[in-house]
């Protein structure tokens, strides 16, 4: 279809900020996540995980620090790693960062910023509260500090609503904001964007331009098609009940098989949700969690650890067959 409206010229380059069509696309589902934003404000990228690698390479230099939750998100510890960057741990609550430990963090280490994930918080699936975001965007403003914000999760509630981007309540700039179709569409897409002011979006413009010139032109196109034709919405609201039916047997296997060691909070979202599982040891429980298809902590936790980290607990994705989760938890 793209190429029947398009035609070939959607078989060559596009600008490395991205299809326009699909930045102007992409400005409206903004609105739905509380964020006006204009299509100059937006670049395409090659999914979360290129953004937050081109946020990093942007705003730090090696040595520098870059303050996570603790636990955070696997890929963005790997791209810290590669380049150089020190990841740093604040503790998390049931209402998401605990902002002293954020406060003396700051203070401490003059971060390059903030990466948060405050809607469906992954591994944890914590959400955020609305308080809480107010009083860490105050802390951002004090202290002049840039926040990463990841929304790929935010439009898979599975209950009620879901929060607004920490972003929508942004006056100052001081949110870059990242998502992509890799959670709600397909991950083998590889289409996110970026969200920021027209100055830093030129600049990661710039670097994209130097790592792989953009992402096609016609997976772009056809993905604006998708959105406009409605499709992309439909296929939310028919996968969310599927995703629904998941959580709950992953739940269900976690309590029966953990001896309901787990918190016993219902994650509001989908992908993962973790407790502690009753091994012996840390090391134990990396082997044994990694051969049932199950993060352990070791590989979510920041190299500076918090004690949580010493914990001996994992996160399963809900995103598996319902039929796979209980084996998975028992064993």
């Amino acid at each position: 279809m793209a190429l029947a409206v398009g035609g070939s010229r959607l078989m060559g380059y596009t600008t490395a900020q991205g299809d326009l069509q699909l930045r102007s696309v992409l400005a409206e589902l903004m609105r739905e996540r509380g964020v006006s934003a204009a299509p100059d404000e937006i670049i395409v990228t090659a999914g979360v995980t290129n953004g937050m690698a081109l946020a990093t390479a942007l705003f730090a230099r090696p040595g520098d620090a870059v303050l996570v939750e603790q636990p955070t998100y696997l890929g963005l510890l790997n791209i810290l790693a590669v380049q150089g960057v020190r990841p740093v741990g604040v503790a998390m609550d049931d209402e998401g960062l605990q902002l002293d430990a954020l406060e003396a963090a700051i203070i401490a280490e003059r971060p390059a910023f903030l990466y948060t994930i405050p809607t469906y918080q992954n591994p944890s699936g914590l959400c955020m509260s609305a308080a809480r975001r107010e009083a860490v965007l105050e802390l951002a403003r004090r202290h002049k500090l840039l926040i990463v914000e990841d929304d790929v999760y935010g439009r898979l509630n599975l209950e009620g609503s879901a929060p607004l981007a920490l972003k929508a309540q942004d006056r100052e700039g001081l949110v870059l904001y990242l998502s992509s179709f890799s959670k709600s569409l397909m991950p083998g897409l590889r289409i996110g964007y970026a969200v920021a002011a027209p100055a830093i979006i030129e600049r990661l413009a710039l670097l994209r331009q130097a790592q792989d010139i953009c992402s096609p032109l016609l997976t772009q196109r056809a993905l604006a098609l998708f959105i406009e034709q409605g499709w992309w919405h439909a296929h939310l609201r028919r996968m969310l009940p599927r995703y629904r039916e998941r959580r709950d047997a992953l739940l269900q296997a976690s309590i029966a098989s953990c001896q309901q060691q787990s918190a016993g909070r219902v994650p509001s979202a989908v992908l993962a949700a973790g407790g502690p599982c009753p091994v012996r040891s840390r090391g134990q429980s990396c082997i044994l969690a990694r051969s049932r298809g199950i993060s352990p902590s070791c590989r979510v936790m920041s190299s500076r650890l918090h004690p949580m980290a010493t914990a001996t607990c994992a996160s399963v994705s809900a995103a598996s067959s319902p039929s796979a989760l209980p084996s998975r938890w028992r064993r």
